[in-house]
């Protein structure tokens, strides 16, 4: 009857994560905490992206140009 295991086991498991969390937590706390997970990955590939462009410049460029 399953076509995809791996498929159904994904919406099973995130349904799940998604009904125990709203059992425990509000809907605003789970929304300000995915939107805080998502801001701390946008930093954390941000910094990956600018450090080694920094390291890269020759010493003698201006950082703010």
């Amino acid at each position: 009857m399953w076509q995809e295991p791996k498929l159904s086991a994904a919406i099973f498991v995130t349904g799940l994560a998604l009904l125990l969390s709203l059992a425990t937590f509000s809907v605003i706390a789970i929304t300000a905490y995915w939107a805080l997970i998502f801001l701390a990955v946008n930093i954390v590939f941000g910094l990956i992206k600018i450090i080694p462009a920094g390291f890269k410049r020759s010493p003698s460029a201006h950082p703010f140009r």
